[in-house]
């Protein structure tokens, strides 16, 4: 008989991975869920076997990319403004384009908002885009 975080591993393991970034994702998310055993221990088993982790597996593998393209490609060309008695001004500028960023104030927020706003594809190809986006 398996136990719960065993079988946990099992399916987030089971997921196809032809990426880097996949098999990243499947370690976070195994250590994630090793280090909440104590959660894991009251569900039961039944709904652990039932549940797909294949979206949440893959929906952070795909964040991670982003991030990793941020850091390496984007992280010297953002530049933000901060309006500090209208927040909902705020921008970011990037790569000379301006992005309607409101309550972005610092770059962790920065970060957070590209990733959320933009795909992968849309982050590779920002030339793509008008110069104001959000507008």
């Amino acid at each position: 008989m398996k136990t719960k975080i065993q079988v946990i591993e099992q399916k987030i393991n089971a997921v196809y991975s032809t990426h880097k970034f996949i098999e990243n994702a499947k370690k976070i998310k195994v250590e994630f869920y090793g280090s909440n055993i104590e959660r894991i221990e009251a569900l039961p088993i039944e709904k652990i076997e039932s549940y797909n982790f294949a979206p949440e597996v893959l929906r952070l593998s795909f964040e991670l990319e982003k991030l990793t393209y941020i850091e390496k490609n984007l992280w010297d060309h953002i530049k933000i403004e901060r309006h500090v008695y209208a927040p909902e001004l705020n921008k970011i500028f990037i790569k000379g384009y301006d992005i309607k960023a409101p309550q972005v104030d610092n770059m962790e927020k920065a970060i957070k908002f590209l990733c959320e706003l933009f795909s992968i594809e849309d982050l590779r190809n920002l030339k793509k885009f008008h110069t104001q986006i959000g507008a």
